[in-house]
C-alpha cells in the first residue's frame, strides 16, 4: 500500500486545485501521523485533519489506523457540519435526501407494499 487511494488524489485537484505527487501525498499523511495536523474530528472509521499545505487550508481523510489518506473533504467540512447541527437543533436545517445526486422525477410515486402482498404477486 502506497499511503493514499486514487480517489483522494483526485479530490484534491477538485477541491483544492492541487496536483500532489507521492511524495507529497507522504508528507500528508506523516503529518498527520506525527501530529503536525489538528485532529479535528475523529470516528471509529476515519480521522479528519485540518493543515497547510502549499499555502492552502486541507482536510485530509485518514483510515481509522491511521495508514492511509481515503480522500480529502472541502475546506469548510468542520465549519459546514456545525451550522447544519445548529439548524437542526432550531428546526430550520435542509432536508438532505435526494436533492443533488440523483433527483426524483417529477411526478414519481413510490409504490408502497406489504410483505403479505410481495407474496401473493410471486
Amino acid at each position: 500500500m502506497n499511503g493514499f487511494t486514487p480517489h483522494a488524489r483526485e479530490r484534491a485537484l477538485e477541491r483544492y486545485q492541487l496536483l500532489l505527487s507521492d511524495q507529497d501525498m507522504r508528507g500528508i499523511l506523516t503529518a498527520c501521523q506525527t501530529g503536525k495536523a489538528l485532529c479535528g474530528r475523529s470516528t471509529p472509521s476515519m480521522h479528519a485533519y485540518l493543515m497547510q499545505w502549499r499555502g492552502k487550508t486541507i482536510v485530509p481523510i485518514l483510515n481509522f489506523a491511521k495508514t492511509f489518506i481515503i480522500t480529502f473533504f472541502p475546506q469548510d467540512y468542520f465549519v459546514a457540519g456545525r451550522e447544519r447541527r445548529r439548524l437542526q437543533a432550531m428546526g430550520k436545517a435542509k432536508q438532505r435526501s435526494g436533492t443533488t445526486r440523483h433527483p426524483i422525477p417529477e411526478g414519481y410515486q413510490r409504490k408502497r407494499i406489504t410483505i403479505a402482498e410481495a407474496e401473493e404477486e410471486r
